[in-house]
């Protein structure tokens, strides 16, 4: 392998951790927020349950304390079963807050970043697969 392939493997491998990085900090910082939700309002957020707030979306909400570190172990163990995962969790995340927003007309801040990570995620998962993908061959 030429010196200037090399370099090219080892930037796009570099690229790769830094935005896998990313990922997982982002969805580090949301585990205490639903962690935070499960005690205050129960495991499964029944307590949400009286505030309108249907199954569907409370139990979304409370797989969230379970898949975000799940999302972020598997970044760095498994980073393509991690990388499937972070675009699932925040394509998911996003269409259910939206639906909530929607039928509650809220929107706050912690939406807005939500949204923002999403575009992130999106424009930029190819460049994490394809480093990641390239050092493993």
């Amino acid at each position: 392998m030429s010196p200037f392939a090399q370099s090219m493997k080892t930037n796009q491998s570099r690229r790769s951790l830094i935005l896998r990085s990313m990922y997982a900090m982002c969805l580090a910082l949301a585990t205490p927020a639903h962690v935070i939700f499960d005690v205050r309002y129960g495991l499964l957020l029944g307590g949400l349950e009286s505030l309108g707030y249907p199954a569907f979306v409370r139990i979304y909400w409370a797989s969230l304390t379970f898949l975000d570190p799940l999302c972020v172990l598997l970044l760095f163990v498994r980073p393509r079963a991690g990388l499937i995962l972070c675009v699932g969790i925040i394509v998911t995340d996003v269409l259910n807050n939206s639906w909530v927003r929607y039928h509650r007309s809220e929107v706050d801040f912690s939406y807005m970043l939500e949204v923002g990570f999403l575009i992130f995620v999106v424009a930029t998962v190819k460049y994490a697969w394809q480093g990641y993908q390239r050092n493993t061959n």
